[in-house]
């Protein structure tokens, strides 16, 4: 089936699109509709639906494919993943967000044989390569059961386009105004940061932000006035910026053999005295933006041999929390804040991997997400009251659905204190404080009001 019929799209946009138009379109009949038999006893049609349908929007267009298949398996992922040495063979489960960044590795397969659609060691790295060629983006979303759905972006047009012409430092860059969501002022009440990287709350939504000069290694002594939301269809993001010129029709023009391997730019622009204006290639930044989250997160920390060395020295015990939260930016943030307090802090992904760390080390405090895979907040706090041996360990819920109805809820389940999304130092630590088996720690921090509510 096919909607959109009569949106135009550049003839070298689409000669470019078919490959990997195709690519999806097969994918979609190879890993996601069942077999007819297997369709029937689900209930479906025995015969499978695939829909394109294309709709312009601005300076460019939105192509979906649809599919009323499976979805995507995350155990056959994660099994592929393990096989093809891209996880631990221990990994016992992996996040929806996970499968998706498989799904786009170099040449990465769940089939295992090979047909005419399917098997063939083309991955959808490929398809992502050749859309983001055309300064568009891939974005995937998936039901498990109930099928899948692919989202590609392009531009009208290669030879023109419009783009938001910003300042990073006194640098002009562009951005392709097609990954602009939107702009806002920054001020000192809603960012007031010194470093690349922090995050920022827009209409209820937690994004991370960069500061877009240092990353790009433009000095500048003016603080950021304007944060640009980006989107590329996997990911969002905030750009601190120093300032917007004006929206733009642009001619892109390749950088050339030489500088085309840094990624982060897509090309060129000329301005109107005939400088050249780098444009951003917004997925690989934001790609880039994740991986640096990640691999911060790996780093070896020397704080647990620290605290062990001052201990031994017979100062104070320093207080042991674990943190579970399925996000790994999260976690991030939030263990560097405890840290910062002078807590020792353990990681888990899920409350599964939480109930298996408690069994193994002894913790003072449990910080736990409510909505996790797995196990999630409530059957973690239900394992707990119910473990003899750790049933009185003190527990805080952190969630982004916290009101009077949850947290009345969560406490008579068994959690001692909840907090709202996001991570507060100064109310963390006033929830601390009416933890009664939590005093000896909570006396050697500072007083609440030194830290912003």
């Amino acid at each position: 089936l096919t909607e959109g019929g009569d949106v135009q799209l550049d003839r070298s946009v689409v000669d470019q699109l078919y490959g990997p138009l195709l690519h999806v379109v097969r994918n979609a009949v190879a890993h996601g509709i069942e077999a007819p038999e297997k369709r029937e006893r689900l209930g479906k049609n025995r015969i499978g639906e695939v829909k394109i349908r294309a709709e312009s929007k601005s300076d460019h267009v939105i192509i979906e494919i649809v599919d009323d298949g499976a979805g995507i398996s995350e155990d056959a992922v994660r099994k592929k993943a393990i096989q093809n040495g891209l996880l631990d063979a221990n990994v016992s489960s992996i996040s929806s967000q996970q499968a998706i960044e498989l799904l786009f590795s170099p040449g990465f397969s769940t089939k295992e044989t090979v047909s005419n659609v399917a098997g063939r060691g083309v991955g959808l790295d490929v398809v992502k390569g050749e859309i983001e060629g055309l300064n568009g983006s891939v974005g995937v979303t998936y039901e498990s059961g109930n099928g899948t759905t692919w989202r590609i972006r392009v531009p009208l047009t290669l030879s023109a386009s419009e783009a938001l012409i910003v300042l990073a430092g006194s640098t002009k860059t562009a951005l392709p105004l097609g990954m602009v969501d939107r702009c806002i002022r920054l001020t000192s009440l809603n960012y007031s940061s010194t470093s690349w990287f922090d995050w920022i709350l827009v209409n209820g939504e937690r994004l991370p932000i960069i500061n877009l000069g240092q990353v790009l290694n433009i000095d500048s002594r003016e603080k950021p006035t304007h944060a640009i939301i980006i989107d590329s269809g996997m990911s969002r993001a905030a750009l601190a910026v120093h300032g917007m010129i004006a929206r733009r029709e642009i001619v892109l023009k390749d950088l050339g053999p030489v500088l085309e391997p840094l990624g982060l730019y897509s090309g060129v622009t000329t301005d109107a005295d005939g400088s050249l204006i780098t444009v951003l290639q917004i997925p690989f930044l934001l790609e880039w933006i994740n991986k640096q989250l990640v691999e911060q997160e790996k780093l070896p920390d020397s704080s647990s041999e620290k605290n062990a060395k001052e201990t031994r020295k017979g100062e104070p015990r320093v207080m042991h929390i674990l943190l579970a939260d399925d996000s790994p930016s999260v976690r991030k943030v939030q263990e560097k804040e405890l840290k910062s307090l002078g807590f020792e802090v353990s990681l888990a992904k899920n409350g599964q991997e939480a109930i298996e760390q408690l069994s193994e080390k002894t913790v003072d405090l449990l910080v736990t997400d409510w909505e996790m895979p797995k196990i999630d907040g409530n059957g973690l706090i239900q394992a707990v009251r119910n473990n003899p041996a750790i049933h009185n360990l003190p527990i805080i819920v952190i969630s982004s659905k916290v009101d009077e109805v949850f947290e009345s809820e969560a406490i008579a389940l068994g959690a001692n204190a909840c907090l709202c999304k996001p991570f507060q130092k100064g109310r963390f630590i006033e929830k601390l404080k009416t933890i009664q088996s939590l005093v000896e720690f909570t006396a050697k921090l500072e007083d609440s009001s030194t830290f912003d509510a």
